[in-house]
């Protein structure tokens, strides 16, 4: 008697098995047999806005029937339909992608992907009111105009290091170079870091002379450079 109950169990156990396999195999957890299933590929996954994306809806199918709507959620307030569509994102952030499809006997499936649509960076450039000459001299007030750097939006900040241990912000600003004890020709290095709405940094430097030491018996007027 007890043979035969332990003998049941292990058939029991392994029909068990067996038809977890076959579900996992078949992926049918939770769904109705013959219901559609929504497969598709994106042309990419990741690009600068605005950037456009392709996707194919065509690996999607229906085991018992056909599939005849398909329908795409952008997951940026916009939708499409259709086997093969494509759209554009023109804003930034990670969108989620979802396609729908729904068979003849109104039965539907859904399948999501993720789309990181980036930031573009702004680009940062500068000119200054003595680009004319090759130097500049000692407490000489010189403007630097940072009106040509770009982004698609506005940019929000702007950082400048001047080299001599001084910074400042804004989109034009001027500065005067000190003179250094026992330096009248040297070379510093202005740097500009500009910084979009979403955080986006571009920097660019350049190099410039400053000429003119310190008149005699005068202390150094500080600064690193």
């Amino acid at each position: 008697m007890r043979t035969t109950m332990l003998h049941r169990l292990r058939v029991s156990l392994v029909l068990g098995l067996l038809a977890f396999v076959v579900l996992a195999l078949t992926g049918c957890f939770g769904g109705r047999p013959g219901s559609p299933r929504a497969l598709f590929r994106a042309s990419m996954l990741e690009g600068v806005i605005p950037f456009t994306v392709g996707f194919d809806g065509s690996l999607s199918f229906d085991p018992d029937g056909k599939i005849v709507s398909y329908n795409w959620d952008f997951g940026d307030d916009a939708i499409g339909s259709g086997v093969m569509v494509s759209h554009t994102f023109e804003d930034n952030g990670a969108f989620l992608v979802q396609l729908t499809v729904i068979d003849e006997h109104g039965n539907s499936h859904s399948s999501p992907l993720v789309v990181h649509a980036l930031n573009p960076l702004p680009t940062a450039a500068f000119s200054h009111s003595r680009e004319d000459v090759d130097f500049v001299i000692v407490r000489e007030a010189i403007t630097f105009d940072a009106s040509e750097s770009t982004d698609d939006e506005p940019i929000e900040i702007y950082t400048w290091d001047f080299g001599d241990g001084r910074t400042a912000t804004g989109d034009k600003v001027t500065h005067r170079f000190k003179a250094k004890e026992g330096r009248t020709r040297r070379i510093v290095t202005v740097t500009l870091t500009v910084t979009d709405n979403d955080g986006g940094e571009a920097s660019t430097y350049k190099e410039i002379e400053v000429v003119g030491g310190l008149p005699c018996n005068r202390p150094s007027e500080g600064g690193n450079s």
